[in-house]
């Protein structure tokens, strides 16, 4: 125990020095605007500017988590999932030089060998960058718990986002990370800062870790000063909700209205009206019910026999008018390609895939698929450099 403290002391004061730290304690403005100021929308979040609802709304730890939840829904959509990995395919390509995805730089050879050792044989970053790459694309934050003892870093524990909560200071200074099954999170600054002097870190569904025990992954966009990252999935949610609704009444439709029906044409002779209605009855009858004979109750059954997926047409006939005929009318050919290609359009805009990445080139011509490329390979440089970020705190300890 006094080994640990004394790896953990030694590793607090250097972060202590850190460029990062020391600005924050010499900031006096609020990053971060009043949660009970201004008006609130729908879902009880603020309204007003795009800056101030996106990063106040990312604060709300329901706002999180029915972020995250909806990220789950988004996964199990086809072409998500498949753009996900796609994101994380290329962000953890294999370079032909290293044969690997990730490896250290140095000039001193002792110190790239040691994080060579490390990364590859301690954390064996091999084998989880790429899930590490998918979750950090698919929820906009990774959250992994540092393993250190006096032998230096020999492991990362791989958190779930919806657990865990970064703690800051209005003037954005990290006082450190929360973990909480029941994800009420009812912890605030001071809290974790006195569980920390007190060594007092683990309660019955609380767990508090200090700023170096825990390697934050985090996309940044829209907002500068957000305390967690957005999922690349984020511009997609408000359309791939219009999509499925859109498909999902398409099918509807189709099932329903459809399947081709039949029209009996009886002819009923000179029958008076009410007659003529109980013969095409009856006849409807002779062709619904099937006689069966039931051994058990010795009885004859009337099973239900239809000839159609919904009911069909019965229609009487006069003689000398025309005779008796079936026909076959068919349902309404609905189609919504057009609907579907607008909504599934905006939602390719949104992730920044190509559509052809999907299987969804149709007459896209080179050099629009060439600037779709550049776009996608920009965000996912981004994402490469987010997972370096992450490392190099791993490494630095």
């Amino acid at each position: 125990m006094g080994a640990a403290n004394n790896i953990s002391g030694r590793i607090r004061k250097w972060f202590s020095a850190d460029k990062e730290k020391m600005s924050s304690e010499i900031a006096r403005g609020d990053n971060y605007a009043s949660l009970n100021s201004g008006s609130r929308g729908f879902g009880g979040y603020p309204t007003g500017t795009g800056y101030q609802d996106l990063a106040q709304s990312l604060e709300l730890d329901f706002g999180l988590l029915q972020t995250y939840a909806e990220y789950e829904e988004m996964d199990d959509y086809p072409e998500l999932a498949s753009a996900l990995d796609v994101y994380a395919d290329d962000g953890t390509l294999i370079d032909m030089n290293h044969n690997r995805a990730i490896w250290p730089v140095a000039k001193d050879r002792i110190v790239r060998n040691i994080l060579d050792d490390l990364l590859k044989n301690r954390l064996r970053i091999e084998e989880d960058i790429w899930p590490l790459c998918r979750n950090l694309v698919k929820y906009g934050n990774a959250f992994a718990e540092i393993l250190a003892t006096k032998e230096g870093v020999i492991g990362l524990n791989f958190l779930p986002p919806a657990t865990m909560r970064r703690v800051e200071r209005k003037s954005g200074e990290l006082v450190g990370f929360v973990q909480d099954d029941t994800a009420r999170f009812n912890i605030d600054a001071d809290a974790v800062e006195s569980a920390i002097k007190n060594k007092n870190m683990k309660s019955a569904d609380t767990t508090v870790f200090e700023p170096w025990e825990i390697s934050h992954w985090r996309i940044r966009s829209k907002s500068i000063r957000s305390p967690y990252g957005h999922s690349v999935l984020e511009p997609a949610r408000w359309i791939w909700r219009r999509l499925v609704m859109a498909e999902d009444t398409a099918l509807v439709y189709k099932l329903t209205r459809a399947p081709a029906r039949y029209a009996f044409y009886v002819d009923v002779g000179d029958l008076p009206p009410q007659q003529a209605v109980s013969y095409v009855n009856e006849i409807k009858q002779q062709y619904r019910k099937k006689k069966l004979y039931n051994p058990s109750t010795g009885k004859i059954d009337f099973r239900e026999n239809p000839l159609g997926p919904n009911e069909d047409f019965w229609v009487p006939m006069r003689a000398g008018q025309e005779s008796t005929r079936i026909d076959v009318i068919a349902g309404p050919d609905y189609q919504a390609v057009d609907d579907l290609e607008y909504f599934r359009g905006k939602m390719f805009s949104a992730i920044k895939v190509p559509r052809a990445y999907l299987g969804f080139g149709g007459d896209t011509s080179r050099a629009n698929l060439s600037q779709e490329d550049v776009r996608f390979a920009r965000t996912v440089m981004r994402v490469q450099r987010e997972l370096r970020n992450g490392l190099k705190k791993v490494c630095r300890i």
